[in-house]
Parts: C-alpha cells; sequence; structure tokens
C-alpha cells in the first residue's frame, strides 16, 4: 500500500486481519457469481453455490436454507414457489446481492454478488458460472443440550409416608363405666337436693316440701 503526503511517498506493508466471527457484516461469505439473469432461476444459482455434495469438500451441502434480497423473501423451506422463476423476472439483476442464510444457523450467511458474464461470452456456453472454488462459510455446530445433573437430595419415599388421622378425644373414666359419666337429669338432680319436680300445678305432695315445676314457676305446700 502506497500513502501520498505532500512532500513525499510513503510505502508500507498492511496485512489484512482474517474475518470476525463476531462482526455482523465480516464474518459472512461474499462469493462473486457470473450469470445471465434472464435465463437462470433462483434455484440453479442457489443449488450452485451452495454445492452438490456434503462436508468441505463441497461447499455445504444440501440444507434447509432461505434467500432474500434486500430486505425481500425470496425463498425458503416453506415456501418454494419464486424457485423456477428467473433472476430477472424476480427483479434480481446484475449489481445486486442475494443473500442465503441458514434455517438451522449453524453455517454462516453467504452473500452472493451477482455479476455479468464476461465479454464476447459464446451464447452456447453455460450462462452461469461459478466461482473455482465454492463458499465455505464458518461452520459453528449448535451444542447439544445437555440435561440437567440429578438432585443429591433424599426424598421420602412415598410407600413410607401414612397419614395419620388425629385420634377421637377419650374421657376419663377413672374405671366408672360410661352410665355414671352422663349427666343426671334435671328431676334427679333435684330429689337429690330435698327437691321434688311435679309434671304439672294439680300434683300433690303429703309433706311440706319445696315444690319447682318444670314450667319455671315454685309452689309452696
Amino acid at each position: 500500500m502506497c500513502i501520498y503526503s505532500l512532500n513525499r511517498l510513503f510505502s508500507s506493508t498492511v496485512n489484512l486481519c482474517p474475518p470476525n466471527p463476531q462482526c455482523g457484516i465480516c464474518r459472512d461469505t461474499y462469493p462473486k457469481v457470473q450469470c445471465d439473469p434472464s435465463r437462470v432461476t433462483l434455484s440453479e444459482l442457489v443449488n450452485g453455490v451452495l454445492g452438490d455434495g456434503e462436508g468441505e469438500d463441497r461447499g455445504t451441502g444440501k440444507r434447509d436454507v432461505s434467500v432474500y434480497e434486500d430486505k425481500r423473501v425470496l425463498s425458503d423451506p416453506d415456501w418454494d414457489d419464486n424457485d423456477d422463476r428467473t433472476l430477472e423476472s424476480l427483479g434480481v439483476t446484475r449489481g445486486k446481492f442475494l443473500t442465503i442464510v441458514d434455517e438451522e444457523g449453524e453455517w454462516g450467511t453467504i452473500a452472493v454478488a451477482l455479476c455479468e458474464l464476461p465479454p464476447n461470452h459464446p451464447t452456447d456456453a453455460p450462462v452461469l458460472i461459478l466461482p473455482s472454488s465454492l463458499p465455505k462459510p464458518p461452520f459453528n455446530p449448535r451444542r447439544p443440550i445437555t440435561p440437567p445433573a440429578p438432585s443429591r437430595k433424599r426424598t421420602a419415599p412415598e410407600d413410607d409416608v401414612a397419614e395419620v388421622e388425629p385420634l377421637a378425644k377419650r374421657a376419663k373414666t377413672n374405671g366408672a363405666s360410661s352410665i355414671e359419666l352422663r349427666s343426671p337429669s334435671k328431676k334427679k338432680r333435684l330429689e337429690e337436693e330435698g327437691l321434688v319436680m311435679l309434671d304439672s300445678a294439680t300434683d300433690k305432695m303429703d309433706n311440706d316440701v319445696v315444690i319447682e315445676i318444670d314450667r319455671a314457676f315454685a309452689v309452696d305446700v
């Protein structure tokens, strides 16, 4: 490279850096293709650039790709209506770029620059001239998803877990029968206190006692 100044000429050598895989521009591959857009179809150009083989010997092999021209989608794995159309019918002519994007995201993007055929190109010669070496975009395979490691915490087995129902409260009997534990009736309590309960006001007693009527009034006899 030559650098000019006002008074002298400087000569220096500049080494170009390799493409940065983290750069959104220089990480792409830019091959040049000479063709006749009026006679070359979209699928012919894409398949020619990708190559027929697999691996590093012949391009990137068969794979699912989407094709763009600027912001226009021309083809994708689920839509191939334009594959048999010529580049010219799609508005893709000399000086434009076709961007080939790998759907899996493992291969780098290929930006194909369309150039015109050489001067005095024979009419019976191929209308698509690919580069001598097919483009080899960078390959970055996806890492397999590693399942999470099993937890080391011990959990109680479900078979050993038993549901315990609350025990019903039992009355303290101290050896007495259940009949003695029942609350005595009102009539029996009154008799124990020296009182007599009459069923009605017309009942009579021989002795002088205090009578309590069930209807909440007392009569002295």
